[in-house]
């Protein structure tokens, strides 16, 4: 079953992290990624050139007592050459698809300058 988290639009402060708690992995889910949304707010990712923002996911197998298995990325502010409005990252999920104990967690962590952004936070 896939599952989406979403992540609000928030006006980032310099230096913000703002950290999406740990959430059990639904069984059958095989892929995880993780969106920011680069077009929303009063101080938008692509209305700043200035900005940077950098992201990352990592899972535990155990239930959440270790995490680690982590992909991130980072990106600047302005428009995208390709035109789009969303930057991502995404993995495939470790361990059994099977499991009732694979969990996820992430964090968004801004520049130095005041941006806002949301996201969501997606299970496949």
């Amino acid at each position: 079953m896939a599952l989406s988290i979403a992540i609000p639009l928030h006006t980032f402060t310099a230096s913000e992290v703002v950290t999406v708690p740990a959430t059990n992995i639904p069984t059958g889910n095989t892929h995880a990624q993780l969106l920011i949304n680069r077009n929303v707010g009063t101080n938008s990712l692509e209305a700043n050139p200035a900005a940077s923002i950098s992201w990352f996911m990592e899972f535990s197998l155990d239930g959440g007592q270790t995490f680690g298995n982590g992909a991130g990325a980072g990106t600047v502010g302005g428009l995208l050459a390709s035109g789009g409005h969303v930057s991502d990252v995404g993995d495939d999920l470790p361990g059994d698809p099977q499991s009732t104990l694979r969990q996820v967690r992430g964090s968004v962590t801004n520049g130095a300058t005041t941006l806002s952004v949301s996201g969501s936070l997606n299970l496949t």
